[in-house]
């Protein structure tokens, strides 16, 4: 069995082995994978592992020794799944493999408003605690997470793994109502959206990118939120209005914004660089070394289950 990684740096960029894969056929690993030369290596796969790499319709019908599709992500909106399921192509995902590493990485952001640790290092670095009268100096706030109420849009199962940690923080936890889904939690205040925004200190958001969810955080969303809150992205960068977003730190109608995507990734530009309070990282809360070591365990185990006549994590 011939089985091509189309774009496998993403998912190892060198620190972990590939051992996950052993025995399971003929590997052949490509860190990238241009459009130009993508049908020339998958011509004749049986297995196609991609990542980001845009398998359309046109490729998935010329590849005549096709016999299942592994994303190594959670999201395949990069794959025709229509054409795969013409063809009687499983396609296969990988869930739940990065919940702990971007739950933590909500909070290494929160308190990196909070607490302000890079801020106070740099004063040590730079001579102030040196020369100062006092043992102890802190003339920039600290706040604790306890008592704050953690707003949490998308209930799954980062949005879990996030509200377990802010319990621990001795935070309360608010998740805004679905408008289509009747859900019953348990130790949650479950809130519509204007009571939701007015009273989160912190709203971390987590879901999918559809149609209902482009740019819901837009304009009037940010003024509703209130003027000490935190914002924090995880999830997909068209979720969010950057030029919204722009606007309300500027005109300070929320405290800060944490966000780890962007619309466009790698990004040329954004209307974000530069904004004060803005803290931004390159899409990488997912890329733990854990999580990626799981992700590849998925990815194997969903070729192993096809090959011994069943199928797991399968989207179409």
């Amino acid at each position: 069995m011939n089985i091509v990684f189309t774009d496998c740096h993403t998912m190892n960029p060198g620190d972990l082995d590939w051992t996950s894969f052993d025995g399971l056929g003929q590997c052949i690993y490509y860190p990238y994978t241009s459009q130009e030369d993508l049908k020339e290596r998958v011509e004749f796969a049986d297995v196609i592992v991609a990542n980001k790499t845009v398998l359309s319709a046109d490729l998935i019908r010329s590849c005549q020794s096709l016999k299942l599709i592994c994303v190594s992500a959670t999201g395949f909106n990069n794959v025709d799944v229509q054409a795969a399921s013409d063809r009687g192509i499983p396609v296969c995902n990988a869930a739940d493999y990065s919940s702990h590493s971007v739950a933590q990485h909500v909070f290494a952001s929160v308190l990196k408003v909070y607490n302000n640790i890079a801020y106070y290092s740099k004063g040590v670095h730079d001579g102030r605690w040196q020369s100062s009268r006092d043992f102890s100096y802190y003339d920039e706030p600290i706040e604790e997470l306890y008592g704050k109420k953690l707003g949490i849009i998308g209930y799954g199962n980062i949005g879990q793994r996030v509200a377990d940690i802010g319990r621990a923080f001795g935070m309360e936890i608010l998740v805004q109502k679905h408008p289509s889904k009747e859900l019953k939690l348990k130790d949650v205040r479950l809130l519509d959206s204007e009571q939701f925004l007015a009273e989160s200190d912190i709203v971390s958001v987590h879901v999918p990118l559809r149609k209902e969810t482009n740019a819901m955080i837009n304009r009037s969303f940010l003024k509703a939120m209130k003027g000490s809150a935190i914002l924090v992205n995880t999830a997909r960068g068209p979720i969010l209005d950057e030029h919204a977003l722009k606007e309300a730190l500027e005109n300070q109608w929320i405290r800060a914004a944490c966000i780890d995507v962007l619309t466009v990734e790698p990004p040329e530009d954004s209307v974000l660089f530069g904004v004060d309070r803005c803290i931004i990282t390159p899409h990488q809360a997912w890329a733990s070394k854990q999580a990626r070591i799981r992700l590849m365990g998925i990815v194997a185990s969903n070729i192993k289950a096809f090959q011994a006549g069943g199928l797991q994590n399968q989207v179409n």
